[in-house]
């Protein structure tokens, strides 16, 4: 954000410092210049493969199902899934409420 607005008032003709930029909107500039360490998670092609051709074959599998089926750790599946963007949707049918079924009869 800094860094844009540097550049358009440079483009203006105004030649301002990050740091007295940060001054004015009260931040520190030590957030100016962070630079996130947290690589990108790997996907191991020997993992995703057999998940994938499996997801294809079988799209209503769950990541349990398919962990249990293929011999994987299920969080390894379950990770997978969620990094490719391939988890199932459960539909679930809603419970019948019996209220009459039990109240005394007259």
């Amino acid at each position: 954000m800094i860094e844009t607005i540097r550049q358009g008032l440079e483009e203006d003709g105004f030649k301002l410092s990050i740091s007295k930029l940060c001054q004015w909107f009260d931040m520190p500039h030590r957030t100016v210049y962070y630079k996130s360490v947290k690589a990108r998670p790997k996907v191991q092609p020997r993992f995703a493969e057999p998940i994938k051709a499996m997801i294809n074959e079988e799209p209503s599998f769950g990541y349990r199902t398919v962990a249990a089926l293929l011999g994987f750790n299920k969080n390894t599946v379950q990770r997978i899934f969620q990094l490719r963007g391939c988890i199932t949707t459960l539909v679930r049918q809603s419970r019948r409420h019996w209220a009459n079924a039990y109240s005394p009869k007259v």
